[in-house]
């Protein structure tokens, strides 16, 4: 009877585990460290897809004229004036602080709302987009 019970809970044991760590694999569920040198096309634009190129925001034509979708992302970010904040480029190259990008990431903005607005991004992911700018923001 003993063993039953041992066996019953090691399997419930082993079953939590595969459950848990089913759920923190994959989907930006996770708050892995941030690359120093991130890509954008295997980091950054991934993070775009996923959360911001979506038809209702910056898929085409995309809001305010910013389109998020692959191969049109970056053309729209890098030496860009934000649309809501002329006086700033979406992204600056080399300076984060500088970049409206991060702003609205962050939730700094004066104008608007926080991207994206469902479910913002992880530190970790906000952090990717601060490494990728400071590093020059590269298409790569």
């Amino acid at each position: 009877m003993m063993a039953k019970r041992y066996l019953a809970l090691l399997a419930a044991s082993a079953i939590i585990a595969f459950v848990a760590h089913c759920g923190n694999n994959g989907g930006g569920s996770t708050n892995p460290a941030a690359k120093e040198d991130p890509s954008f096309a295997g980091d950054i634009q991934p993070i775009f897809s996923r959360s911001c190129a979506l038809s209702s925001c910056h898929a085409a034509p995309g809001q305010l004229g910013l389109v998020l979708s692959t191969g049109q992302s970056y053309a729209g970010l890098v030496d860009v004036a934000a649309a809501q904040e002329p006086t700033m480029k979406r992204v600056a190259p080399f300076a984060p602080e500088e970049s409206y990008l991060i702003t609205k990431l962050e939730g700094r903005q004066a104008e608007g709302q926080r991207m994206p607005p469902a479910l913002p991004l992880s530190s970790s992911e906000i952090q990717l987009m601060r490494n990728w700018i400071t590093k020059g923001a590269k298409d790569n």
